[in-house]
């Protein structure tokens, strides 16, 4: 399955000299859950959730004007657009992550995919298959 159908794009990004407070207003702004954090050339440094926010920074002392570097997961898993489905949930279950930027093959962020996204993929797949299986099985029963 591929993957580049399932990746939410743009990335939502900021970068690693963002303030706590900042990076947590671009995730409401945005929508999301994550804020990846790049370098100038977009690279992937580190990724921010709301939870790293709350968790490491809230309620261990920071201050919401200090940098999202020091709450961010640095070098995060990571997958490129190119790869499927089955390479993104790999990923996701040997590094332990929930969510994955997704880079270009120049290793630039594009996207990030969410194990929610993978998890209503397979779930799609599973109902076509009941479906083929139960269609199957209505032929097979006007054939006795």
């Amino acid at each position: 399955m591929d993957l580049e159908a399932l990746t939410h794009k743009p990335a939502i990004t900021c970068a690693r000299e963002a303030t706590i407070a900042e990076a947590a207003a671009i995730m409401r702004d945005s929508g999301a859950g994550s804020v990846v954090v790049t370098d100038a050339h977009e690279h992937v440094v580190g990724i921010v959730t709301d939870r790293d926010i709350v968790i490491r920074g809230l309620a261990g002392g920071r201050s919401p004007d200090a940098p999202v570097a020091e709450v961010m997961t640095a070098d995060p898993a990571f997958v490129y657009q190119q790869q499927d489905v089955v390479a993104a949930h790999t990923t996701m279950v040997e590094r332990e992550c929930r969510r994955l930027p997704v880079l270009d093959a120049t290793g630039v962020v594009v996207g990030v995919v969410a194990l929610d996204d993978l998890l209503q993929a397979y779930v799609q797949q599973i109902d076509a298959l009941a479906r083929v299986v139960s269609t199957a099985g209505a032929w097979e029963a006007l054939d006795a």
